[in-house]
Parts: structure tokens; C-alpha cells; sequence
């Protein structure tokens, strides 16, 4: 949740300091780093050391957009969000991360970025930003249902009503001037809203790259994790059908998609380890990361089935009731829930037998 009141505080301060309010620019396309300036930020941000050199060419290699600057269309900068992206992706490509992952999630992360920014266009015209943020709230307003904490549904004809009547009043202002008594309250709310805009799309764009930090592939979905920098993520809220779906959907058939989870990358098929482990903490990391899970899930989008226990193909021909390759697996299977759900039997059985 943003707090308006220290939103408010920033205003107060930047205008008392600066003489003005401090301008919100991490999205805009306009805000341009030169690439001697984005090497330096990328140090200065991520701790991460490169060149100019290596920065041309991971820009022509789908890391970060170079986009032309304003009035000056042969020179070449990049947006602020930028050098936090490159230290990252510095430190995922030492990681193992192969070019084009971060290609792709490079790409995904634009699109939510342009996603968002297509509705929230910087302008420096504090009337036209609020314009199209009323406007864009009434419409949101009245396709929406709320319901109270009893679960009545709540009325929003008032709500919307008052948003209405703001905004009348704004365009209005627009298209006869604006009064000079109204213009410090226009400026803090079109601040507010500018604030609230850059706030909102970093969180999302923070929650993604936590992702990739946590050691999973953008196309990885969750059935629920936090939102922002600090979110963690559970894999037994994966869920593998969208993972799996989405991955398919960005990947050049007939190549099997890519997915990375914490300790395993996994394509089509095929399961391999990302670093060296134990068979204790293999096996530990195949169980966290629900490894079978996503094996099943694989084969069943591909029309398959696994043998539930070994995981090996059954027959094409094989009855939809037939779950494992043979007795042996069946009794393998029942065996290892029953150590999985009783585990305190387990340990009783074991103390028997030592003491026979």
C-alpha cells in the first residue's frame, strides 16, 4: 500500500529543497542514460563491474533497449530502470543462466513495463496525467464488483459518481485555464499520481526479478507469492500446466521449453542439476521443487503417461486406469507414501528390528 502522507512529505521537501517537486522518470524513455553513464550506474547500483564495450554488445543481444534520444535521434541512451537489469543479469549469466533466458526474460519484463506505461504516459502537463488517471479510474470503477468484509456487494454509483464530477471539473480547467488558487492542490495530486504510477510498476517489476534471484525462470507461476523486492516463493504453489503452457508458448517449437527452478533446469523431458549435490540433497531438491510433479504434468500435455512410481513411458495403447509399469512399482509406490504419511511407524519398525 502506498502512503499518501509520505508521498505528500516528498513533495513538501523537493519543493522546500529544489524548488520544485522531484520528477518521477524511472520508466520514461525519454530519461536516457549515455552508455558511459550506464556503465558507472551499473557499478554505483549492482556492485557489478563492465565495459562500454560489453554493454553495445549484451544491447544487441536482447539485455536492455537502446532507444534514440529526444531531438538528438542518432544518439543512442538507455532507460533508468536499466542498470539494476544489467548487474543482475551480470551476476545470473556467472550463474549459469544461459543468453537466451535473459533474452527472454529481458523481453518479458518490457512488455510488463510498456503494459503499464501505455496508461500512464509521462507528461509534465499535471492536468493531462490527472485527466487520464480519473479517466481511467472511472472505468475501472464500473467494471468492478466489491463486496464488503460480510460479503454484501457494495454500491460504487457514489464513487463513481465523484470521480465523474473530478473529472468534469479537470477537463474543464484543461480547456480554460487552470485557477492560480488551484494550482498547488492540482500539483500534489498529479505528484501523488505520478508517484503511485513509478511505485506500482517497480514493485511488479522488482516481484519479477525476485523471481529470477530465487533461481526461477520468468515463466514460472506461482498460485500465490508476495509482490516486490523482498518476495519469496514456494515451490508447492507452483503451478506446473501454466508454467509449462506459458514456457511452450515462448519457445521456438520444435525445441522443448526451458524452465529453471532452484537446482534443476528442466526441458521437455529432461531434468539437469544446476550444481553439484549429494544424492541426500539431490533427492531433497527433487522432492522441494515437486521435480515429479512437473515430469507428469510434461507428459500429459504431450498426450503420455508416466508410470507413476519410476516415472518411465507406459504403452501408447495403455488403459486410462493403468498408473504404474508393472507390481513391483505399484508396491514400490504404496510403500513410499506410507513412509511419507507415517512416518512415526516408520521409526517404530526400524527400532524393532535393531532390537531383534
Amino acid at each position: 500500500m502506498i502512503d499518501v502522507t509520505v508521498v505528500d512529505a516528498w513533495f513538501e521537501a523537493s519543493k522546500d529543497v529544489l524548488g520544485g517537486p522531484v520528477r518521477f522518470a524511472v520508466f520514461d524513455r525519454n530519461a536516457l542514460l549515455s552508455l558511459d553513464q550506464l556503465w558507472s550506474a551499473v557499478t554505483s547500483e549492482t556492485g557489478e563491474t563492465c565495459t562500454v564495450e560489453l554493454l553495445q554488445k549484451k544491447a544487441a543481444e536482447g539485455w536492455f533497449p537502446l532507444v534514440p534520444r529526444p531531438g538528438t535521434p542518432d544518439e543512442l541512451g538507455a532507460p533508468l530502470y536499466v542498470p539494476s537489469r544489467v548487474g543482475l543479469f551480470v551476476r545470473l549469466e556467472r550463474e549459469g543462466w544461459s543468453n537466451a533466458e535473459l533474452r527472454l526474460a529481458a523481453y518479458l519484463e518490457e512488455a510488463t513495463i510498456d503494459a503499464v506505461t501505455t496508461d500512464t504516459d509521462y507528461s509534465d502537463d499535471d492536468l493531462e496525467v490527472l485527466e487520464a488517471h480519473l479517466a481511467d479510474r472511472v472505468e475501472g470503477l464500473k467494471g468492478s464488483k466489491r463486496w464488503d468484509k460480510d460479503g454484501n456487494p457494495v454500491d460504487l454509483t457514489p464513487e463513481i459518481a465523484e470521480d465523474e464530477k473530478i473529472l468534469a471539473v479537470v477537463r474543464k480547467w484543461r480547456r480554460d485555464g487552470l485557477p492560480e488558487r488551484r494550482r498547488e492542490d492540482v500539483a500534489k495530486y498529479a505528484y501523488r499520481v505520478r508517484a503511485q504510477n513509478d511505485i506500482v510498476t517497480l514493485m511488479m517489476v522488482e516481484g519479477d526479478r525476485a523471481k529470477l534471484r530465487a533461481g526461477y525462470s520468468p515463466t514460472v507461476h506461482f498460485r500465490e507469492h508476495q509482490i516486490g523486492p523482498d518476495a519469496t516463493f514456494d515451490p508447492a504453489q507452483i503451478d506446473w500446466d501454466w508454467t509449462i503452457r506459458h514456457a511452450s508458448a515462448q519457445a521456438d517449437p520444435p525445441t522443448p521449453p526451458l524452465v529453471r527452478v532452484d537446482g534443476f533446469v528442466l526441458n521437455g523431458d529432461k531434468v539437469v542439476s544446476t550444481r553439484t549435490m549429494t544424492p541426500r540433497e539431490y533427492g531433497a531438491a527433487w522432492e522441494r521443487q515437486r521435480v515429479e510433479d512437473y515430469l507428469h504434468t510434461w507428459a500429459r500435455l504431450q498426450g503420455e503417461k508416466r508410470c507413476l512410481h519410476c516415472l518411465a513411458p507406459l504403452p501408447p495403447d495403455a488403459k486410462d486406469s493403468r498408473r504404474f509399469c508393472n507390481d513391483r512399482c505399484r508396491t514400490a509406490e504404496k510403500m513410499k507414501r506410507h513412509r511419507r504419511e507415517n512416518p512415526e511407524s516408520v521409526l517404530r519398525a526400524q527400532e524393532r528390528y535393531w532390537k531383534s
